[in-house]
């Protein structure tokens, strides 16, 4: 009788954490970011660096993050809410260039990996 692999399973859904007030305080500060992204059918990754500058708002149910990437004439600010009765953080969007808010619940078409960076400078906020 031939091998089968086993039946494909549906990929579990994440469950998220209930979120507070803070959850995103660890940002806090000035960060130099070294990006990594690999176009649709490239076969390189193409890097480039940026600076953000980060701060919470609100007593810590808003997170403001100012994105700056000088090489390719680029900014932008992400604003993080927390819907305190259902404890979820909503995530928004603007590029300086059009000016308009992403609404929550958009398609993301990025991801985000944090590692730590011997070279990484930061100044302010907390460490």
């Amino acid at each position: 009788m031939p091998h089968r692999p086993p039946p494909a399973r549906s990929p579990r859904p994440l469950r998220q954490a209930p979120g507070k007030p803070g959850d995103f305080d660890f940002l806090n500060g000035n960060w130099k970011i070294s990006h990594r992204q690999k176009p649709p059918g490239a076969k390189e990754w193409i890097t480039f660096k940026g600076e953000a500058t980060c701060w919470s708002i609100l007593g810590g149910v808003g997170s403001i993050e100012e994105l700056r990437i000088p090489e390719r004439n680029f900014s932008g600010m992400g604003l993080r809410l927390l819907d305190v009765e259902k404890r979820l953080w909503n995530d928004f969007w603007v590029n300086a260039k059009s000016g308009v808010l992403t609404t929550p619940g958009l398609p993301v078409t990025s991801r985000m990996a944090w590692a730590p960076s011997p070279r990484r400078k930061r100044r302010g906020g907390r460490r």
